[in-house]
Parts: structure tokens; C-alpha cells; sequence
């Protein structure tokens, strides 16, 4: 299932980045440039850092598309796969191992075109009508402690986690290694030949999924614990 899952994803994903990504990074540039929602100072800071969003586009299309294709063609079929195997049932587990994974395929390749040529368009043609109301606006000065703020927490929170991480992880793996082989000797007997090859696959996988899940909260601490302590101080300033 995974080849037919990124046959279907990845050409539909990649033509509706490459067809309309460069259209968006035009359009984005010229809606904040001309949008009247927007002061002076945020107009000039928005413009600035655009290019951020809008170039890590591509990457995160991409990183999304492989994520998607593994888990809906691969994941899904093989969890299917193991629940339904055991009754026998063909036409039961090739709706649950193939077409459903298809269908979900379809369409979550539609709502990426879709947003890709209508919704995102839409919106920043929205915020190019007149506006009559207060435009929003941000002060320099507390927009530059507020940055210094967030540097700090940023800083503080990951290196904590990082101490934390280094001092727990490996335990944290032997315990989800365990607890993984321990549900090999509850399986039912009739099912273990089932079984066998997924528990196989998660004694690798465990670890790298651990350690995953530990850079995941170190990135979270750079990109959402530091940005949330800078609003903070910048609203209460």
C-alpha cells in the first residue's frame, strides 16, 4: 500500500507546490505590502520575516507528504492488517487495509489542491479590501524586549529539557521496551503469527521514536515555550 499511498500523494502535493508556490510567495508579499489591516511598524517587521514562513513552505509540504505516505500506507494497512487477519474475513480487511487508506489518500490529495488554489488565494484577496477599522499595530520598544524575552526562555527551557532528556531517556527506553515485549507473551497464541513481524518492527523503531519525540520537545521549546513567553511580555508590558 505505501507505493500506490505515494503514487497518489506525492505527484498531487509536488504539482500543487510547484504550480502555485510561487504565485503564493508573490501574493503573500504584495497583500501584506498594500493590506490596510496592518500599521507601519508590523507592515515593515511582516515583510521582514516572510521569507521565513515562505521558503521553510517546500520543506514542510515535503516533510508532511512523507509523513502522511508512511502512516496511511504503511501504519494503517499493517494495524489493519492485524486486527481483521485474525477473522478471516477477506473483503473486511481489504476495506480496511486498502480501500479506506486509498480513500483518505483521495481525498486529503484534493483539500491540498483545494487550499493550494482557493482557500489560501481567498483569503489574502480578503485582507486586500478596504478596511475602515483600526489597523493592528506593534510598539518597537516592546517588541524588542519582548524578542530578548522570548531569546532567554527559549535558551533556559532548552537547555533544562536537554539536562532532563540526557539524564531519563535511556530509562524511558528500556521501560517502552518492555512494556512492548511484554505485550508479545499476552498475545493470543492464534494471533502471534500475526503479531510477530509488528512487535519485530517496534523493537528498532521504539527508540527512534523515543528519541524522536525527545528532539520534537526540544524543537517545541525553541519554536512555542520561547515565542509564548514573548507575547507574554509584550502584552503585559
Amino acid at each position: 500500500m505505501l507505493i500506490p499511498v505515494t503514487g497518489i500523494t506525492v505527484p498531487s502535493w509536488l504539482a500543487s507546490l510547484l504550480l502555485h508556490w510561487p504565485r503564493s510567495f508573490v501574493v503573500t508579499y504584495y497583500t501584506v505590502a498594500v493590506t490596510e489591516r496592518l500599521g507601519p511598524n508590523l507592515r515593515v517587521l511582516s515583510l521582514l520575516l516572510l521569507p521565513v514562513p515562505l521558503l521553510a513552505w517546500p520543506l514542510l509540504m515535503a516533510v508532511s507528504c512523507l509523513i502522511f505516505s508512511l502512516g496511511v500506507g504503511f501504519l494503517w494497512p499493517l494495524a489493519a492488517t492485524v486486527a481483521v487477519g485474525g477473522s478471516l474475513d477477506g473483503e473486511k480487511l481489504l476495506e480496511a487495509a486498502i480501500m479506506q487508506p486509498l480513500e483518505l489518500t483521495r481525498h486529503a490529495a484534493s483539500e491540498v489542491w483545494r487550499f493550494s488554489v482557493v482557500s489560501y488565494f481567498s483569503y489574502l484577496d480578503e485582507l486586500r479590501r478596504p478596511y475602515f477599522g483600526e489597523p493592528l499595530d506593534v510598539s518597537p520598544l516592546r517588541l524588542l524586549f519582548a524578542a530578548v524575552a522570548a531569546l532567554c526562555c527559549s535558551l533556559v527551557s532548552t537547555l533544562a529539557v536537554l539536562i532532563l532528556g540526557m539524564l531519563r531517556l535511556p530509562f524511558i527506553m528500556a521501560r517502552a521496551l518492555a512494556e512492548w515485549l511484554s505485550q508479545l507473551t499476552a498475545c493470543p497464541t492464534k494471533l502471534a503469527c500475526l503479531w510477530l513481524p509488528f512487535w519485530l518492527l517496534g523493537i528498532p523503531a521504539i527508540p527512534v521514536l523515543v528519541l524522536g519525540g525527545f528532539l520534537l520537545l526540544l524543537a517545541s521549546c525553541l519554536a512555542y515555550l520561547g515565542p509564548t513567553c514573548g507575547v507574554v511580555a509584550y502584552v503585559a508590558t
